[in-house]
């Protein structure tokens, strides 16, 4: 509905939106442990300016991007298909301040529910830039 109401729904949000879901709270095991690979919502790369302003959905990253962050097959190929849609477009974003109000305040007010919604939803960068700027 946030992308719907912002004009931003056409099928290559869909596409990622749908994607990031389907690949949403995934694990493998790496030799430091196991390792979250796919999460829905993440933090835009720190190193660009405006990551404390944006939750992104899904992955970034181009697919003929040598740097492209997108590193397990599955999650690289389950990307592929939007990025072919159109490669000069990122992964859907939503403002922190919009993301706000996206998260419903019976999760906000509830401690085992925020905890829950967090560790399924978010990426580790994801949780900081939540904790910093939206938990209560």
């Amino acid at each position: 509905m946030y992308f719907r109401d912002s004009g931003e729904l056409d099928n290559f949000t869909l596409t990622n939106i749908i994607t990031a879901l389907s690949l949403a709270d995934s694990y493998t095991e790496a030799p430091q442990g196991a390792s979250d690979y796919s999460t829905l919502i993440r933090r835009p790369n720190p190193s660009q300016p405006d990551s404390d302003d944006y939750f992104v959905i899904g992955r970034e990253g181009r697919i003929d991007d040598p740097a492209c962050p997108i590193e397990q097959l599955s999650v690289f190929f389950g990307f592929y298909h939007a990025r072919q849609m159109d490669p000069s477009r990122g992964a859907p974003k939503i403002c922190v301040e919009d993301f706000r109000n996206l998260v419903p305040v019976e999760i906000r007010m509830d401690p085992v529910l925020e905890d829950a919604f967090t560790e399924v939803c978010l990426s580790d960068g994801a949780w900081e830039l939540y904790q910093r700027k939206i938990a209560a």
